[in-house]
């Protein structure tokens, strides 16, 4: 009886886990694009494109290439109040009176556009890239300002957002195709080498935050390598790039 009991708590930590959240998300958002006509876009998912001679990963959640470019998709299966701004470094999630800092998702989707255009190459020379982030039904995206380089909506917007593009066709059939097979190899993976690859990303992050974070014990800025000092803002003290507003990062 006992293992029972262990086995169920097992299950309520995996589910209630950010990572497993982060899947369902994926998976809805996933099924969520299988409504687009495949005539017109091809839907690829769960990339990582190889980046630095392919010693590290970027990994896109979802990718839709179409004649009228190319959608690169990040999913955040988040619940509550979401906000934030373009130029902010960190957003917020309020469940309540809790509220949670996590990544810009736009610089997080930049990242993952110039590793893209990077891994394909000529092939995309003068293509659009739209940078879409999705969030889950049960977010309320309380924005106070529209985003320029970025589309933020909720996921039951997805499909007339990328439908309703009135974005001429630029890329014929043979260029599509062409790309599709240069990121092929990405998608015909076994689920071992995936999982190997997927393992060796995560890792990267935590070395890549660990770094991040001594940088600022340090006082140097991640970003940029100049010099943080101390600034008072409207919620206290806290610790600024020298080189601002030229560099705005912050911690």
């Amino acid at each position: 009886m006992i293992y029972f009991f262990i086995l169920i708590f097992i299950a309520l930590v995996v589910v209630n886990s950010a990572s497993f959240k982060g899947k369902i998300g994926e998976m809805k958002v996933k099924n969520t694009l299988k409504k687009l006509n495949p005539d017109l876009y091809i839907s690829n998912h769960d990339l990582y494109i190889p980046i630095e001679n392919g010693n590290k990963t970027s990994q896109v959640d979802h990718l839709v290439l179409s004649r009228k470019g190319i959608y690169v998709i990040e999913t955040k299966n988040y619940k509550g109040w979401i906000t934030g701004s373009e130029q902010s470094q960190f957003w917020n999630q309020t469940n309540y009176k809790r509220k949670d800092k996590f990544n810009n998702p736009i610089w997080q989707n930049y990242g993952h556009i110039q590793a893209l255009k990077s891994y394909l190459g000529d092939l995309v020379e003068n293509v659009p890239f739209f940078s879409i982030i999705v969030f889950g039904d049960q977010s309320e995206l309380k924005f106070k300002s529209e985003f320029k380089n970025a589309s933020v909506i909720k996921r039951n917007k997805l499909i007339g957002l990328i439908n309703g593009s009135t974005n001429s066709n630029i890329l014929s059939h043979q260029q599509l195709r062409k790309i599709q097979h240069k990121i092929e190899p990405l998608v015909n993976i076994s689920n071992s080498e995936k999982n190997k690859v997927a393992k060796n990303h995560r890792s990267e992050i935590r070395s890549t935050l660990s770094q991040k974070k001594q940088s600022i014990k340090n006082n140097i800025c991640p970003r940029c390598g100049n010099p943080m000092v101390k600034r008072k803002g409207k919620y206290g003290e806290f610790k600024g790039c020298s080189k601002y507003p030229k560099c705005k990062f912050t911690a």
